[in-house]
């Protein structure tokens, strides 16, 4: 109503308007602007104007005018006149006639006036005249609609707007707004962002939104980095500098029963790696990184390797995931590579947590090494998720170690579980010594060469329940030629204890030894040695073919009698074989 009322001075103001009377009283229209033009115009005013020839009977203007008279003088009849019809009513002209514009009847909006400068319609004109307060009121002027909606940019202070929610509630813009998150809590509470949101024009893939997404949140000190249910596209490495949680939605694994499976539209929060082979996709490196961590994520390769005359070659890759001087906790949950050569890599990661690492592994699924806190490694399942290819499953038999442990300090693993591998665990020797105080709970091998693989001078392992299932292929129902529960390669030894061995599928020995620079003792509570299989014509607990070190031999301790199957006929049992000495528990009543 406001506009409609400094439209009706404008109009005032271009207008002259004759009058006579006996007593006149004389005002400028800056005076009649102040008062209440609903009331003002009196019937008895517009009476005063029937004597002047610029008026017809009812007192209306009839008369053009042109040029500015915006200082012309109103003179008022001073009387009132009720029977007089109005000649507003409500802001609206009743039933005028402008000659010489070009508007007749109610119509006035593109009548032509002149003030002063160059001709425009009336309508343009008293536009003008709309204070800045009243700007973007609903009356259909300056961005709003007819309706009070939102039809242009707006700049300034829009608190006050109204709005209307999808459900029909009236609110302010302002207490709309401040009822979402934050940008604050968005970074730093529970509930994160996306990359989807940090795209831009021109990104040939989603490594940007990554980097991008991630420097934001690190600004705030970290938060939630989080992966939507679809494929991302990644061809760099994803650095997380900062405590960031990179969290999907899970992921859907699958089989297939010749070739190799299709991941490349696997429903679930997916990364494809399209990085080369030096660099890792995801990359966690650094002091302040410490608290940062990958769940409910899988991560594709479209070519994990190829097959050229039976012969299985992988493609070789970075770690997908690469932990490095971080010297404190991450955290890795949950998380699929199906078809991957090395998982995660962890060099001076601190107090690396793992639980819940999937897939199909050439080189290793896990490995670690300066790690001198207590490392965590629960539930690693390595199996045949992208391809049980006769070929793929040779190579692996001969290069794949599921766990590889370096120089690290009483870890904790349990729940491991290698399928169709070189060995479930392998030592080596770290750039600063040996495994220590490996405490293992339970370790499963099936169709693997070696259960543990000891290749490190030194190491302490303490296993509760190893099981050993060494055929060859997986489904040939022989052993691998020189299965074994336990191995130690020639630089490797030291003192291994096991409450429950199972060894099945064996050929020659649960335990072989061809360490050349150091012996070893092994202790083991309870021993089950399944020979059936085997090739062999005398079978042994313990082999060494080498000498370990002069004076010294393999030495295999059993706290109660073991637990023997041998082949139907032609097979012998000797426990002790070459350099290697079994020594039964004497069993003296006390």
């Amino acid at each position: 109503m406001r506009n409609k009322r400094h439209a009706l001075v404008g109009l005032l103001g271009l207008l002259p308007v004759y009058a006579a009377a006996a007593t006149p009283s004389v005002i400028t229209p800056g005076q009649v602007m102040t008062a209440d033009w609903f009331n003002g115009v009196r019937s008895a005013a517009l009476g005063a104007l029937q004597a002047s020839t610029a008026t017809n009977s009812l007192g209306q203007i009839i008369l053009p005018s042109v040029g500015d008279v915006s200082g012309a003088t109103t003179t008022w009849a001073g009387s009132s006149s009720s029977g007089q019809p109005p000649a507003i009513s409500n802001g609206t002209f009743l039933n005028p006639t402008m000659r010489g514009g070009s508007a007749v009847g109610l119509d006035l909006s593109k009548a032509i006036v002149t003030t002063g400068g160059s001709p425009t319609t009336l309508a343009d004109y008293l536009i003008t005249l709309v204070p800045f307060a009243s700007i973007g009121q609903p009356s259909g002027v300056a961005g709003l609609d007819a309706t009070g909606g939102m039809n242009a940019p707006v700049t300034g202070d829009v608190s006050g707007a109204s709005a209307t929610l999808a459900d029909g509630t009236k609110i302010t813009l302002g207490a709309y707004l401040g009822s979402l998150a934050t940008l604050d809590e968005l970074y730093s509470d529970r509930v994160g962002v996306y990359p989807d949101n940090f795209y831009v024009a021109g990104d040939a893939d989603d490594t940007p939104s990554f980097s991008r997404a991630i420097s934001g949140l690190c600004t705030y000190g970290g938060g939630i980095l989080n992966i939507k249910a679809r494929h991302y596209q990644v061809s760099s490495a994803v650095v997380v500098p900062c405590p960031i949680q990179i969290r999907g939605t899970g992921w859907q694994s699958g089989f297939a029963a010749s070739g190799s499976y299709d991941y490349s539209a696997a429903a679930g929060s997916w990364i494809d790696v399209k990085t080369d082979s030096s660099t890792s996709p995801i990359s966690i490196s650094g002091a302040p990184a410490n608290g940062a961590s990958v769940e409910d994520v899988a991560f594709f390769y479209a070519v994990p390797g190829t097959t050229t005359a039976g012969v299985f070659t992988p493609t070789t890759q970075a770690p997908t995931i690469a932990v490095a001087n971080v010297g404190g906790d991450v955290s890795i949950r949950n998380v699929f590579m199906p078809g991957t050569y090395s998982g995660v890599m962890a060099d001076n990661g601190g107090r690396v947590n793992i639980d819940g690492l999937f897939g199909q592994f050439f080189n290793y699924a896990y490995q670690t090494d300066n790690d001198y806190d207590i490392t965590r490694v629960n539930n690693v399942h390595s199996w045949v998720y992208w391809s049980q290819d006769a070929a793929v499953i040779a190579w692996q038999q001969l290069h794949t170690n599921v766990l590889r442990l370096g120089r690290v300090d009483i870890p904790f693993i349990d729940h491991i579980f290698a399928f169709a591998a070189w060995s479930g665990i392998q030592t080596f020797q770290g750039a600063n010594g040996p495994a220590n105080g490996v405490s293992v709970g339970t370790l499963g091998c099936d169709s693997t060469t070696h259960c543990l693989d000891i290749g490190a001078a030194g190491n302490t392992i303490s296993i509760a329940n190893l099981r050993e299932f060494g055929q060859a292929g997986i489904s040939s129902g022989v052993p691998y030629s020189n299965a074994t529960a336990i191995a130690f390669e020639s630089a490797g030894y030291g003192a291994i204890q096991v409450g429950n061995l199972e060894a099945r599928m064996i050929d020659a020995a649960p335990i072989w030894s061809g360490a050349t620079s150091g012996c070893s003792t092994v202790r083991i509570a309870n021993l089950l040695e399944d020979f059936s299989a085997s090739s062999e014509s005398v079978a042994h607990t313990s082999v060494e073919p080498t000498t370990c070190a002069a004076g010294g031999n393999l030495s295999v301790y059993l706290g109660n009698t073991p637990n023997v199957i041998l082949k139907a006929s032609g097979q012998t049992m000797v426990h002790g074989g070459d350099n290697a000495k079994t020594y039964f528990a004497a069993q003296v009543q006390q």
